[in-house]
């Protein structure tokens, strides 16, 4: 808060602007090692350059079980587009050995690097399609907010030992989000 409020120019509401990080269900990782999930779920949102002031891209692996999203794992960076692939071939491969037992699909917003990743995914064999997009990235993160505060969506408890490094990155960006 004070980071982003002070120093960087960014004022952040204590909890989250947009998205109320203490609405997020915690859990632990280890619990759902061996859960019978629903339907298990790769996500790739990509981001075209590297620079400073660009989005970052970031894969994520997501599993439904009744009723219920749980983010699993993520993996966050800004990479161009030959390391983008290969980072989420690596991640994709990562998810496939820790849950070898349910199908895996990559589904990745159809725009900009997105449809050459798509592209190059398929020829690697690693299953991969498109979600075309019409609306703003405010309108759906508004549209799934009722889930979340409805107490739908988990994460990882950051504050466990056992706890992916990740969470604080997921949590800083959720509380940011304008």
């Amino acid at each position: 808060f004070v980071l982003a409020s002070k120093y960087q120019q960014e004022p952040t509401s204590l909890g989250g602007n947009l998205i109320q990080t203490d609405a997020f269900v915690r859990f632990a990782l280890a619990d759902m090692l061996t859960a019978e999930w629903e339907e298990l779920i790769l996500t790739a949102d990509t981001a075209m350059k590297t620079k400073e002031w660009n989005d970052f891209s970031c894969f994520q692996l997501w599993g439904k079980l009744k009723g219920h999203a749980y983010l699993l794992d993520m993996m966050h960076g800004k990479w161009e587009s030959p390391a983008l692939l290969l980072n989420a071939i690596t991640f994709s491969a990562k998810c496939r050995a820790a849950w070898p037992e349910c199908p895996l699909r990559m589904l990745i917003e159809e725009k900009a690097s997105g449809i050459g990743l798509i592209q190059q995914l398929n020829v690697a064999n690693v299953p991969a399609e498109g979600i075309e997009r019409d609306i703003d990235k405010v309108r759906r993160v508004k549209l799934i907010l009722p889930y979340q505060e409805s107490g739908l969506v988990h994460i990882p408890n950051e504050k466990r030992e056992d706890a992916p490094e990740w969470v604080d990155k997921f949590l800083t960006e959720c509380g940011e989000f304008k």
